[in-house]
């Protein structure tokens, strides 16, 4: 089975050395200064050599060690194999599955891209109150979100404010500010900032108009 590799990027790769006479006995106290390393893609008709230093070699014990590489060296979304050599010991070789996104980022881009912000309001204007209402879902139900605000802006970029909600029983979130001044019949850009537990910060922007009295967006 093939690491995991990502595209420009240097990872830890595990590497285990046994003694080359009965190729079983762990071979420890292996330094980097007797360690050969060479590498190639698919394809590839020759190998190119990977320099070894202190920074790239680390003994974990018991023949087991850790090579970081893949920065300079895993240029192209492609299989690589990799060839670790020392005198007395067994070579060991692996493979690398190379790509753009690691399956952990690749699962959360995922999540993320099937969680939606929704969001609310209301500005009255008998008592300058506006109400912001919002909540993070997932498959039409909301999830647990670690913070979210509310920007009031106008339509020329003016933040008018900006507030903190706080989050209701129901896992959505909510703020009353009170906001006088909020013109009639102009534009205005509300904007909400949520961010999911253990996700990415989500927003979503919507227009708003004080048209009427007691006028509200969705």
């Amino acid at each position: 089975m093939a690491e995991e590799g990502k595209l420009n990027t240097d990872r830890q790769y595990p590497v285990i050395l046994t003694q080359d006479t009965d190729r079983v006995t762990p071979a420890s106290g292996v330094p980097f200064g007797d360690v050969t390393v060479e590498y190639s893609g698919e394809g590839d008709s020759s190998t190119t050599s990977y320099t070894i230093d202190a920074t790239n070699w680390t003994e974990a014990g018991s023949g087991q060690y850790w090579l970081k590489m893949g920065e300079a060296e895993f240029t192209a979304e492609q299989k690589f194999e990799v060839t670790v050599q020392a005198s007395g010991v067994v070579n060991y070789n692996f493979a690398v599955e190379v790509r753009e996104q690691t399956v952990a980022e690749m699962l959360d881009e995922m999540t993320r891209l099937n969680t939606q912000v929704e969001m609310g309001a209301t500005y009255k204007n008998a008592s300058d109150d506006f109400v912001i209402a919002a909540a993070a879902t997932r498959g039409g139900q909301n999830i647990g979100c670690v913070g979210a605000s509310g920007y009031l802006k106008k339509y020329d970029g003016t933040e008018v404010f900006n507030i903190a909600l706080s989050e209701t029983a129901d896992q959505s979130w909510y703020a009353v500010k009170n906001a006088p001044g909020i013109e009639s019949n102009e534009l205005y850009y509300l904007q909400v900032q949520i961010t999911p537990s253990g996700g990415q910060l989500l927003d979503k922007t919507t227009r708003f108009i004080n048209s009427v009295s007691a006028s509200g967006i969705a």
